[in-house]
């Protein structure tokens, strides 16, 4: 499989996942005891766009500092000649 290959089924995964923790995070938080999707108001709506707002940032700077890791240890692999000194 092509590495950009692997790269698309993570990044789907990874939208999936986000998908899902916003239904459970944030459905559950704006819609306490409401009768959805029939009793969705202008407060509701507003709640899910801020939450859905936040925790689409939060996952961006989740993936920003995993990035920085992982090119921090590919850098740190490269300069101990790969295998840790070894």
């Amino acid at each position: 499989m092509a590495e950009q290959q692997v790269q698309d089924m993570l990044d789907q995964v990874q939208n999936q996942l986000l998908q899902e923790q916003i239904r459970k995070t944030c459905f559950g938080k704006c819609f306490q005891g409401s009768d959805f999707p029939s009793g969705m108001t202008k407060n509701h709506k507003i709640c899910l766009a801020k939450c859905m707002d936040r925790m689409t940032e939060a996952r961006q700077i989740v993936q920003t500092a995993m990035t920085q890791v992982g090119q921090q240890q590919q850098q740190q692999m490269q300069q101990q000649g790969g295998f840790g000194g070894f």
